[in-house]
């Protein structure tokens, strides 16, 4: 295994391109595998630069966001890729999603701020939707006994309610909601 030290970006792609030219100038060399460890050592070195130095070791695909900015130090030998990117990401307080072949790079509250959003949202949709009533008669069961595990079943997106003098359960909730209810029994 080839060892990289680079202080600069540029040097680090030439030293790259030299090690896989050597590779695939062979004609009857194996098919390229990407590599388990990575060692890599640079230093000051942009962020995005890195990425791409780990996406072209890899051979994935990285995007990385405009907000994607600073200079990193590394020092490593022989770590697992995934490790190398997961500390390249936390040091740099940048967060990944993956999406198919491509790994998403941008700062990790971007991403948190995006889930968020995409809660809420559905949260909103569910309060626009239209909320339905289901009675369900209850034969050889005790209803309260039901009760306690349709709401762990249904969470928060339905209300339970017991008339235990017709042994009835109650469940109000959107159709989406009910629908896992009705899958259920």
């Amino acid at each position: 295994m080839t060892r990289l030290r680079c202080t600069s970006m540029a040097l680090c792609l030439v030293l790259l391109l030299s090690l896989s030219a050597g590779h695939t100038s062979r004609a009857t060399a194996a098919p390229a595998t990407s590599p388990k460890t990575v060692p890599l050592d640079v230093q000051g070195t942009d962020v995005r630069d890195v990425l791409r130095l780990l996406a072209e070791t890899r051979g994935v695909n990285i995007l990385a966001s405009g907000e994607v900015r600073g200079n990193i130090t590394i020092r490593l030998v022989d770590v697992p890729w995934e490790q190398v990117l997961e500390a390249v990401l936390k040091l740099t307080g940048l967060a990944q999603e993956r999406q198919g072949n491509i790994i998403l790079v941008a700062p990790a509250e971007r991403f948190r701020s995006a889930r968020e959003e995409r809660v809420r949202a559905r949260q909103a949709e569910a309060q626009t939707e239209p909320k339905i009533t289901r009675v369900v008669p209850v034969n050889y069961a005790s209803v309260t006994q039901l009760k306690a595990t349709l709401e762990r079943l249904l969470g928060a997106c339905a209300t339970i309610a017991v008339d235990g003098r017709t042994n009835t359960l109650i469940l109000s909730g959107t159709s989406a909601c009910l629908r896992v209810w009705e899958g259920a029994h």
